[in-house]
């Protein structure tokens, strides 16, 4: 296996994020180049939220999976998990509950929304950059399964 970056692939239906375990980056995870896949999806796992929609009458309507991607509240997704539901609400590793405040953004054509709660000091994971992954580096796939 080759040293130097590590990449993990977080995978969400359609929607794939891309993160990155490289080196002397500070919000990286302090550890060396050759992490296990069990250390991989255990620094993720705090980061991964589920995400269940509901219909007007208060029925659980839909559920997806998203990951936090800044500690303020804002969390990737994607676009169909949420579709045109309202209310939103997320699931955090530990059992918090909040309610989507905010769409933040949203891409149809890439299958992407970016969503806001209420929340701060969230354990955000760090986006890699697509342009510098290298065809044949070893990724991870992590698909949140609930």
């Amino acid at each position: 296996m080759t040293t130097g970056k590590r990449w993990l692939v977080l995978g969400m239906g359609g929607f794939l994020g891309l993160l990155d375990f490289g080196f002397g980056a500070a919000s990286n995870p302090p550890c060396a180049p050759d992490l296990s896949v069990e250390a991989l999806a255990a620094f993720a796992r705090p980061s991964v939220v589920v995400i269940s929609h509901f219909s007007r009458e208060g029925r659980e309507d839909g559920v997806g999976a998203g990951f936090i991607v800044a500690s303020n509240g804002l969390i990737a997704t994607a676009l169909h998990v949420i579709g045109e539901a309202r209310p939103i609400k997320v699931r955090l590793p530990n059992g918090r509950v909040h309610e989507v405040t905010e769409i933040h953004a949203w891409d149809r054509k890439l299958d992407l929304a970016v969503i806001r709660i209420d929340a701060g000091r969230l354990p955000a994971l760090p986006l890699g950059d697509s342009d510098v992954l290298k065809q044949g580096a070893a990724v991870v796939a992590y698909l949140a399964l609930f």
